[in-house]
């Protein structure tokens, strides 16, 4: 471990970067990520049976169209509706499971990555190696869940401000639609460049939050620091890492995007649908989303971490 006085230098991060051009690291990451599914499997299944859940509620509710009249069926929309209200109750338990458990096995996952030395990739008895650290890490974090629940909730606590902040923003982006806009019979130019305005600062503090989160993430799960050493530490550490691992989190970003969810890569291109439509496709691009989340986010989270390992575990590439 680093000296506990001494403070990581941005050049570490940098420096971090020159090996995503090696074919292998991305060998050992993805030999670590398939290690991984064995443990990730759980989580992913669940969140994709919530989604799935929603889905199917949604195209329930979806189904009930109006009458000649304009007028909505009583009986056919109300059992609608206790429908999508008990799926979505059934998926949203089903997600918060999901992500405790996702988050717990992603800090297995870190602090296994993280204390794997590099100069050891490729050694006799390798892929035997990953999958003994992964469950030691895996245990050692179900040890020291307590400790690092407080820490997590502590730097939680941190980003209140900016949480609200990003919530802010995100309403006025998308709730500040054309159609809201005319009924409202506000000025376009002014909304407009409010909403621009918004959508900088979204990305902008989105970033901010992505960067402490990954920043507390690492620091944490090495359990060499206090709960508050954690707490500020992480913020220096995310303030200093902050450019390369802004690079890496964009790129990651926009490749997790791509990957699970290609179907909604072209909206990006032209205006959004007027009316919600599910149908097969739906329910196959949710299984996919899950599917390949088995590989793409332990992958993304490696990369995030390669930018942060000098300043948290040994130099030992």
């Amino acid at each position: 471990m680093t000296d506990s006085n001494e403070k990581p230098s941005r050049w570490q991060s940098f420096a971090a970067l020159k090996r995503f051009f090696r074919a292998s690291w991305w060998r050992h990451t993805f030999a670590f990520a398939l290690a991984f599914v064995r443990y990730f499997k759980a989580p992913v299944i669940l969140s994709t049976l919530g989604s799935l859940l929603l889905t199917a509620g949604l195209q329930v509710l979806s189904s009930v169209k109006p009458g000649a009249d304009n007028v909505m069926d009583g009986n056919k929309l109300f059992p609608a509706l206790i429908g999508f209200s008990a799926t979505s109750m059934i998926a949203g338990i089903l997600m918060l499971i999901a992500l405790f458990i996702l988050v717990m096995r992603l800090a297995g996952f870190t602090r296994a990555y993280l204390k794997f030395p590099l100069n050891q990739i490729g050694a006799p008895d390798y892929q035997k190696k990953i999958a003994q650290d992964l469950s030691q890490a895996l245990e050692t974090v179900r040890a020291h869940k307590g400790t690092l629940v407080k820490a997590w909730l502590t730097s939680t606590v941190i980003m209140i401000p900016l949480l609200f902040v990003w919530c802010a923003c995100s309403a006025i982006v998308t709730g500040l639609t054309p159609e809201v806009i005319a009924q409202l019979q506000m000025p376009p130019e002014p909304v407009n460049n409010l909403k621009t305005g918004a959508g900088v600062a979204l990305l902008v503090v989105g970033l901010i939050l992505s960067n402490y989160s990954m920043a507390v993430l690492a620091m944490s799960t090495m359990l060499s620091k206090s709960v508050k050493e954690v707490t500020i530490d992480s913020l220096w550490l995310s303030i200093i890492a902050s450019p390369a691992l802004t690079i890496v989190s964009l790129l990651v970003s926009i490749a997790v995007y791509v990957i699970t969810t290609p179907y909604a890569v072209p909206l990006l291109f032209q205006p959004a649908p007027t009316t919600l439509t599910i149908d097969f496709m739906s329910y196959a691009w949710q299984i996919w989303q899950g599917l390949s989340s088995l590989i793409v986010i332990p992958m993304s989270v490696a990369m995030l971490c390669e930018v942060l390992r000098d300043s948290v575990v040994p130099l030992e590439s």
